[in-house]
């Protein structure tokens, strides 16, 4: 990294997850948002970039759930019964 900045070319550190959870940048910068995750508990993900004065965004939802959409797909998608869907789920397929 040194060769390059002494050549005057654009670099920077190429960080692990460790590294981005103690950069005091980020954490300045807010870029990782402290969420709670009605299964997981509390997790962390990335947060709204770029963050716009008059527009920020924000975060509203993580996501359906693992599972959430099995109905839709298995039964009304794929045409499966629900005996078929209770095997399944008994069998830990879904």
């Amino acid at each position: 990294m040194q060769h390059c900045l002494a050549g005057e070319v654009p670099v920077g550190p190429l960080n692990s997850i460790a590294d981005i959870f103690a950069d005091p940048q980020i954490a300045a910068r807010e870029n990782l948002l402290h969420v709670q995750h009605p299964r997981l508990g509390d997790v962390v993900v990335p947060n709204i970039v770029p963050r716009l004065s008059q527009t920020p965004g924000q975060l509203s939802a993580l996501g359906p759930d693992l599972g959430a959409h099995n109905d839709e797909i298995y039964r009304d998608r794929l045409g499966l019964s629900a005996a078929v869907m209770a095997e399944m789920r008994e069998a830990g397929v879904i």
